[in-house]
């Protein structure tokens, strides 16, 4: 059922307009989700940030694999294969798998009451972010970046603030993770949905946002989406990985203190995010039009402001990563200014292969995520295996850059090739 979709009629903001937008939703809410663990670290204990980590580093791979960037998806689709009813009826689908894979881990996995709690409760935000995300898409997709900013500071900010009170009134990582998990539904219903409304002619709102179900839809929707889907859950296994193994041999403080330190690098990420999400309707337009001198140059005015972003990132981390430590969480924090150092160095790389993945994602050629992060992930896999147990956060935060070193590489190599092909 194809239903008319179009937006009212409005002027595309620029490009810099839309990454101003994108860069400033962005930062605020790494801001707050970095105000999180922060909060988690100094109302809390480390123990805390520690389990609150493990249980996002569990629910990640399930939830980013039926994510199946339909986000990108839905940017890069320049002639309107799938409407926006579509999508969310598709979305609806995959999160009756979704719920039911988190009750499989939770019913067979070795959790005590709060890590089983904690998995529940992260498993609904997150099943609320997989709705909003497809309105983003389609926000994306109309190149109003300004809605995608607006909902996800609400969000932050509302989240981050409900989290603190709850913690502070209860010291319960468990009531706080609920109320947080409560505020990004509420997030969901009035501000994502009522956008939508605004950029939709009254009379065809309930049709575009009524929930189609069509399995011939869905198959065509997973054909596209499914590479995408697996490489999700690898990027999530890819990032995870050094998580899962410090819980195993170091504890639950260790990986406490390991996660607060690498998620410095998201801020730096933030910034990489901006860009790609206002960048790639874009480069999809340039590379589907055939204009390749304008594909690459885009792409690289991207990597320069990458490299300007990694080169200032390691400079801070150098000189004043202790303070910066001991400022942000706690005291003792800063005994692991070398961590962060090393985590840094690996986030200049994830920073680098941020922009390359996006020039193949522009392309549409999504089945080459899979190799790309199954190097990766295996890469990761086997040098934590080896140096976690030795090295300890050390080992883990090399091992980041190796993981994060191999998917550069292979993806540098597959972005020349689409290149090349596409000037010929």
């Amino acid at each position: 059922m194809k239903v008319d979709n179009n937006s009212k009629r409005q002027i595309l903001p620029s490009l810099k307009i839309n990454f101003s937008w994108t860069l400033f939703g962005n930062l605020v809410y790494a801001f707050t989700q970095w105000a999180v663990i922060s909060l988690i670290a100094r109302l809390g204990n480390v123990e805390m940030v520690g389990q609150y980590t493990l249980a996002l580093a569990i629910t990640a791979p399930v939830y980013l694999f039926f994510q199946m960037n339909l986000r990108s998806i839905q940017a890069t689709d320049r002639v309107g294969e799938f409407e926006l009813n579509e999508y969310i009826g598709f979305r609806l689908i995959t999160l009756l798998f979704t719920t039911s894979i988190v009750l499989i881990i939770l019913i067979f996995g070795d959790f005590n009451i709060e890590m089983l709690w904690l998995v529940l409760f992260i498993g609904i935000a997150k099943s609320s972010e997989l709705i909003s995300e497809v309105y983003y898409g389609n926000f994306q997709k109309n190149e109003i970046m300004k809605y995608v900013a607006v909902s996800k500071i609400v969000r932050g900010i509302f989240s981050a603030i409900i989290l603190g009170i709850i913690l502070f009134t209860t010291n319960s990582i468990v009531y706080a993770t609920l109320a947080f998990s409560l505020s990004w539904i509420l997030t969901l219903w009035v501000v994502d949905i009522r956008l939508t409304k605004s950029l939709i002619n009254h009379d065809n709102y309930k049709k575009i946002i009524k929930p189609y179900i069509n399995l011939r839809i869905f198959k065509s929707i997973i054909i596209i989406a499914l590479p995408l889907g697996i490489a999700g859950a690898l990027d999530s296994f890819n990032t995870n990985i050094p998580r899962y193994l410090i819980s195993f041999y170091l504890g639950e403080a260790s990986l406490g203190y390991f996660a607060a330190i690498a998620y410095i690098i998201v801020a730096g990420h933030t910034v990489i995010g901006a860009l790609c999400h206002a960048a790639i309707p874009r480069l999809a337009k340039y590379y589907h039009l055939g204009k390749i001198n304008n594909f690459k140059t885009l792409l690289f005015k991207l990597n320069f402001i990458g490299a300007l972003i990694g080169a200032f990132a390691i400079l801070v981390s150098v000189f004043f990563g202790d303070t910066l430590l001991k400022f942000i969480y706690t005291e003792d924090f800063g005994e692991y200014h070398n961590i962060l150092i090393i985590v840094v160095g690996g986030g200049v790389i994830w920073y680098m292969v941020g922009f390359l993945n996006t020039a193949i994602l522009a392309s549409r050629k999504f089945k080459l995520q899979v190799p790309i992060l199954l190097l990766s992930a295996c890469t990761t896999l086997v040098t934590s295996w080896i140096l976690i147990p030795e090295l300890e956060l050390v080992g883990a935060g090399y091992s980041l850059i190796a993981g994060f070193s191999a998917r550069f590489i292979i993806s540098l190599y597959y972005v020349i090739k689409l290149i090349k092909e596409k000037s010929n």
